[in-house]
């Protein structure tokens, strides 16, 4: 199984502002491609960020991964049907790679369908499931905790928190250990394409308070995303857990007040590196805030689409009342010449 953390091309790709503008939408609509793959029909559209919310959860669910049958579980008994019936299907599909490519896109439509259109418990205004009590013991890196808000109205403050347990097997239950996903492409105004400012807004007037609305450069976590997370934060925390942060944009590019909900939630963790993505460079970062010089590393991943292409693996090793941390940097040019 695989998890990520949502960034700015998720659901933010076709411009910034399609979400208020349906004649966008529908000139998008008309011009993607549609091709017959397999007997089945599979019309793009264009995807804000609500919908990516609603495909990232069905995708989490047809995964073949310890989580996929308690999610499926905990979001009820519709959707563990759906789940049942795409099981029966792969197995059913025989030898070889199992069900095409156009069987998996009929499922994960449906059930990102199915996802769209739950509402939340009464007096709530997201979704949280929490897998920890069936995932107890998994002998792999696994989804533990999920929390959502799929926004029908304003796509952009829609959002995914989720925790990840990256503990490796062990008797010893002082080193449980996480990754605490945030999502950092989640705005509260619609984002704007013109620099420090946010639609409609003159850039002068913001004082660049409100440069953070550029949904392609800079990142932001809002209040209940961070109530959410801080809900999380405190469960691990009774558990005696410890936790890192990870976030698609880098610190540098997170909003100044979003930075502060970052600072608390990492410090919570006990675990001072972060990890990031974005910027296409990949490096490691020694970072500071406004109140404190040199207090945390921050390793940033490069970029799996353009070169150098990479990737990185990641793992944390106690010594003695320290924390060890290595990462080895895979370059795919040298690692396929390698091979």
């Amino acid at each position: 199984g695989w998890v990520m953390a949502p960034g700015n091309n998720d659901g933010f790709l076709f411009g910034n502002s399609s979400r208020l503008l349906p004649s966008l939408v529908r000139e998008w609509d008309a011009s993607a491609e549609t091709y017959v793959f397999d007997g089945v029909t599979i019309e793009s559209r264009s995807l804000q960020k609500d919908r990516f919310v609603s495909y990232y959860l069905a995708s989490l669910i047809l995964q073949d991964a310890v989580w996929s049958g308690p999610l499926a579980r905990g979001l009820g008994p519709d959707f563990e049907a759906s789940l049942s019936g795409w099981r029966d299907r792969v197995a059913g599909s025989g030898a070889g790679d199992g069900p095409s490519f156009a069987a998996y896109w009929v499922a994960l439509e449906a059930l990102q369908e199915q996802i769209y259109d739950l509402e939340p418990a009464a007096g709530r205004e997201l979704h949280e499931v929490d897998l920890s009590a069936e995932l107890v013991g998994s002998a792999r890196p696994h989804l533990r905790r999920i929390a959502w808000q799929i926004d029908k109205r304003y796509g952009w403050r829609s959002f995914l928190v989720q925790e990840v347990d990256i503990t490796a097997p062990s008797p010893d239950e002082s080193n449980r250990t996480s990754i605490l996903v945030l999502d950092s492409a989640q705005y509260y105004a619609q984002p704007s394409i013109e620099a420090g400012a946010v639609t409609g807004v003159a850039s002068a007037v913001t004082k660049g308070r409100l440069k953070t609305q550029m949904a392609g450069l800079h990142g932001n976590v809002l209040e209940l995303q961070a109530e959410a997370a801080g809900g999380f934060a405190r469960a691990m925390e009774r558990e005696g857990r410890r936790w890192m942060l990870a976030t698609h944009h880098p610190y540098r590019d997170i909003a100044w007040k979003s930075k502060r909900r970052f600072d608390r939630l990492r410090e919570a963790g006990g675990i001072p590196v972060t990890l990031s993505a974005h910027s296409h460079v990949g490096e490691i970062l020694w970072n500071r805030d406004e109140d404190r010089e040199g207090e945390w590393l921050e390793i940033n991943v490069g970029s799996i689409l353009d070169a150098p292409v990479e990737f990185r693996d990641l793992q944390l090793v106690r010594a003695g009342d320290r924390i060890a941390v290595r990462v080895e940097r895979h370059g795919m040019e040298e690692r396929l010449r390698d091979q």
